[in-house]
């Protein structure tokens, strides 16, 4: 979890993290319930961890990139993996949020917003694995965090 191990280390300069579940919040802004979900196992990934203010607002001095593939459904379902990305869409929003409002530099990067299309929920296996690997480095340069020449 990219989460804790920067909370609990400031060598780590940024963060990108391709398709998480799980998120944590600050206990003085708990975020909102989970949208209703019928598969239990989906509640209990979802589940948010709270964490010190002071712990979450070290999430705010680095930027972060939350990258989604495609084939994520708007409707319940009775299948787990499918009803997991549909419970986590708006989980990660609130956690963007809750990182922005006190100053931090979350972005959301879905996949198919860029013309990137067919990924599964492992977007480094997939074929188009290089350009998902170009979208990182691209971010990296931008965020000052990737120093090779181009």
């Amino acid at each position: 979890m990219g989460w804790h191990a920067r909370i609990k280390n400031d060598k780590v300069k940024g963060i990108v993290s391709y398709e998480p579940t799980a998120f944590v919040f600050p206990n003085d802004e708990p975020p909102p319930t989970l949208i209703p979900t019928a598969v239990d196992r989906v509640v209990d990934i979802c589940k948010p961890v709270m964490v010190s203010p002071a712990e979450f607002d070290r999430l705010t001095k680095i930027p972060i990139q939350i990258v989604y593939g495609d084939n994520i459904a708007t409707t319940p379902s009775p299948i787990f993996g499918v009803e997991l990305w549909r419970v986590t869409m708006p989980l990660v929003q609130k956690f963007a949020d809750a990182v922005n409002r006190r100053g931090g530099n979350v972005t959301i990067l879905r996949l198919p917003d860029v013309g990137v299309r067919g990924n599964t929920h492992f977007p480094f296996a997939d074929l188009n694995n290089v350009e998902v690997a170009d979208l990182m480095s691209k971010y990296l340069q931008e965020k000052g965090l990737d120093k090779r020449k181009q």
